[in-house]
């Protein structure tokens, strides 16, 4: 017997949320969290299937060069399944999914990888303890698997 698939709605992710973090503030599809020094914001638009959770992590202007392309070479290989981002001269830690396919364990999953993220700001720019084919000491990618 194959198990019934739940879809993942605005309703759910409330739930699932007021478990995992402290609510600060909530509205329709949106939940302000508290996650230790972390502020973390979820967005859920079921209209258009779409969920996201981000934290800032830097205002774009105190950011060189070097560590935007930091950032991007992080997303590569050191970031997972959440992302940094730049939006309105902010730069935040990001996870974005389908909501309907969403599960309980990727919601939870992305937002820890998210809080980490932001924790890891400045220092080894990693979501979670994996690392793929990622090189710490900066000299690129790690080599190719067989």
């Amino acid at each position: 017997m194959i198990a019934p698939v739940i879809r993942m709605d605005s309703r759910r992710v409330h739930e699932l949320l007021a478990e995992a973090a402290t609510i600060v503030e909530t509205g329709r599809g949106f939940w302000g969290l508290r996650c230790g020094e972390h502020a973390v914001y979820v967005l859920t638009d079921e209209a258009h299937n779409r969920m996201r959770i981000m934290s800032p992590v830097a205002v774009e202007e105190d950011l060189d060069e070097a560590e935007m392309r930091l950032l991007l070479e992080a997303n590569f290989d050191r970031t997972l399944d959440a992302r940094f981002a730049l939006a309105d001269e902010i730069v935040w830690s990001l996870f974005v999914h389908p909501l309907d396919t969403l599960s309980e364990v990727q919601l939870l999953e992305g937002l820890g990888q998210v809080v980490q993220l932001a924790e890891n700001f400045g220092t080894t720019y990693t979501s979670t303890d994996l690392l793929f084919g990622a090189d710490l000491n900066g000299d690129g990618p790690g080599e190719p698997g067989p």
